[in-house]
């Protein structure tokens, strides 16, 4: 199932989750960086070839993780009780016992 359908199926169990991070070797912030003025007072000039960065920086695993199949849950919900590990255990049990079915439902 997709990771939009998964993190609706543990929606509707009562387990709160989200996408998470993007991959951040991606991010326009980082070819910002390279040209500001701490940068090049930082850098040598040879460290400050944004393409050169990019393309030694290439990470697909990453990228399908962060874009496609991570699911995250908050910390706080990580820090509670064995009540609440039990529910999120249950929880993912159940939409994997279930996944073919969820997937015809999400659709409707």
């Amino acid at each position: 199932m997709s990771r939009a359908e998964f993190n609706a199926a543990l929606e509707a169990e009562g387990v709160p989750s989200w996408n998470g991070y993007v991959a951040l070797n991606t991010m326009p912030f980082l070819k910002h960086a390279f040209t500001s003025k701490a940068f090049v007072k930082a850098y040598s000039s040879e460290s400050l070839h944004y393409g050169k960065y990019a393309e030694q920086n290439k990470c697909p695993e990453n990228d399908r993780l962060c874009n496609e199949e991570a699911v995250w849950l908050s910390q706080s919900l990580l820090l509670t009780g064995k009540s609440e590990m039990d529910m999120i255990f249950n929880a993912i049990e159940k939409i994997h016992k279930n996944a073919a079915k969820l997937k015809v439902a999400l659709k409707k």
